[in-house]
């Protein structure tokens, strides 16, 4: 039995004699807000979004801002649903609405819509009649958490559950009309106590995401069959599932081993066999040739799941997969995932589009000062990285204005032994640093060291590079629009199934072009660091991921 809180839990308990091992508490859940609010008065507007009815005190907040409509206070009423006793005088009530210089109601609008209007005022108001709101009151309301989400202050009845919610000290309790009307011309005009009830209102709003609520519930959704689930992840590279594997060992009921390949096709055979004997579950990061040995060895009872990226349409080793034995491949973007449906033939009901994992929380660090000229481009190795584009956009912006600079991150060419090894790729970088060498712009290109600082970097990084030939996901990108910088990346194909429109480009005169003639501001820094997080935030791929390994090993 699943009840909303600890409250009515309680209450059903003693009523029905039930055991309280039996009920399970699942609260109002609210999406996350992507990016931790600034708390700031901007508008010195209230919000109202809900149903009308005495009981939620429509005609209270009528009254009292037609008292404050000598300021340059606002309400937004949104809505246009009545209940009770108001349903029979809801046409007195919309005329007092319109009539109301400092109201705007905006009627019944789209759940987005009802978001963005909340985004755009500055107190929400959950001020209710003591008939539901007192001490004996079991119910939270879904709509204080939507206001907290956004980092909004709220007007709201001093009761036991919202003083176990918010701390009996919060600052914008109100039972009258006077304490209202004070307590809204105090926070509107004290930053400091806007910002001390904002605050206590966002965070108390993250025990009800939904994340969090998964995360307490999913022992009682998820039993394993009473059994732990042994996973075992082989590859021969797993830097895109650090964050993953991190993630799945702090669960209860998982247990994990790794089989480390030597590359895509060596490995310790008695070691694999002996972890393929241990293993419930396999999950092969690449499909490469760890995905042809334990989909041809595995047994009958065990499941496994492959996930690709981008060289595997390119190589032999989808075609020899059992394909009967694998469970899911997972594509991390939808381009590949049509690639390798095309191209290897992997049937469509097998595959599942899950992206990589940025870690947003990690990246989203303030940005040094005057980087307006700096250009970034991480990782130029192999060719088809294309650094050749990447110093053909550096220098028409250095022609015309020496302060930029193109910093250029990670491995050299000289200390990969295997690519130094093919003539082509030798001759490519032998060409590339030669050009860097006789510039006159040489002293503007900075190498620096490659290493796992990449989130320290970006902060001096004002604009991103990807000139690419080819990528899957380009996952350092992503990290950039995470840290605010600015993408620029070349059309390579598939790519506007990942990057947003405006940020794609058809050749390395137009990116120069664009960053020739745009400034940098906070807002776009911003929008990027939200697209991020909406998308590749790592606690919603992970929690996506151990939801499919789940769903399989119980189905």
């Amino acid at each position: 039995m699943f009840l909303q809180t600890e409250a009515t839990k309680a209450i059903f308990s003693e009523l029905m004699d039930v055991d309280g091992e039996k009920v399970a508490i699942l609260s109002p859940m609210i999406p996350a807000q992507p990016i931790v609010p600034d708390y700031r008065n901007r508008n010195n507007q209230l919000i109202y979004s809900g149903k009308f009815a005495a009981e939620w005190y429509t005609e209270e907040i009528i009254r009292a801002a037609r008292k404050l409509e000598d300021t340059d206070i606002r309400f937004c009423i949104v809505g246009d649903k009545f209940q009770g006793d108001l349903r029979a005088r809801n046409g007195k009530v919309k005329q007092a609405f319109q009539a109301t210089e400092n109201i705007d109601w905006v009627g019944a609008v789209s759940r987005a819509e009802s978001q963005s209007y909340i985004a755009a005022s500055d107190i929400g108001i959950s001020w209710r009649s003591e008939l539901i709101d007192n001490d004996a009151s079991v119910e939270l309301s879904t709509k204080l958490l939507e206001y907290a989400r956004l980092g909004k202050p709220v007007l709201l009845r001093r009761t036991k559950m919202h003083e176990q919610l918010l701390g009996a000290d919060y600052e914008l309790f109100v039972d009258t009309e006077a304490e209202f009307l004070a307590k809204t011309e105090l926070v509107l005009s004290n930053s400091a106590v806007y910002k001390r009830a904002a605050k206590a209102m966002y965070e108390a709003s993250q025990n009800f995401t939904l994340e969090a609520s998964y995360d307490r519930l999913k022992n009682v959704l998820w039993t394993y069959n009473k059994e732990p689930l042994n996973l075992l992840f082989a590859s021969h590279d797993l830097k895109f599932m650090t964050d993953i594997i991190d993630y799945l060992e702090n669960q209860p009921g998982i247990n994990v081993k790794i089989d480390r390949w030597s590359n895509h096709t060596e490995h310790d055979l008695a070691k694999s066999q002996e972890l393929l004997d241990w293993a419930d579950m396999i999950y092969c990061e690449w499909g490469l040739g760890n995905a042809v040995w334990y989909s041809q060895h595995k047994k009958p009872d065990q499941k496994l799941i492959v996930r690709v990226h981008a060289q595997e349409k390119r190589t032999p080793h989808p075609f020899n997969y059992n394909l009967d034995a694998i469970d899911h491949i997972i594509a991390v973007c939808p381009f590949i995932m049509e690639e390798m449906s095309r191209i290897c033939q992997i049937p469509r009901h097998k595959m599942v589009l899950i992206a990589n994992t940025i870690d947003t929380e990690k990246l989203d660090r303030p940005k040094k000062a005057n980087i307006d000229f700096n250009i970034g481009i991480c990782g130029v190795i192999p060719k088809i990285k294309g650094l050749d584009k990447a110093l053909d956009i550096f220098e028409q912006l250095w022609e015309s204005d020496k302060r930029y600079k193109l910093f250029i991150k990670g491995q050299l060419p000289k200390d990969v032994a295997w690519l130094m090894g093919r003539t082509a790729e030798r001759e490519y970088y032998d060409a590339v640093f030669a050009r860097i060498n006789s510039a006159k712009w040489k002293d503007n290109v900075v190498f620096d060291k490659h290493g796992n600082d990449v989130h320290e970097w970006l902060q001096k990084i004002g604009y991103l590079l990807s000139t690419s030939e080819s990528e899957s996901f380009h996952t350092v990108l992503m990290e950039g629009m995470a840290a605010g910088s600015t993408p620029c990346l070349l059309n390579w194909p598939g790519v506007e199934t990942v990057y947003p429109e405006d940020s794609i480009f058809e050749t390395p005169a137009a990116i120069a072009s664009f960053i020739a003639n745009n400034e940098l501001n906070e807002a776009d820094q911003q929008s990027y660091k939200d697209y991020a997080y909406k998308y590749f935030n790592k606690a919603k791929i992970c929690h996506e991921i151990e939801d499919l390994i789940t769903a399989t090993f119980v189905g």
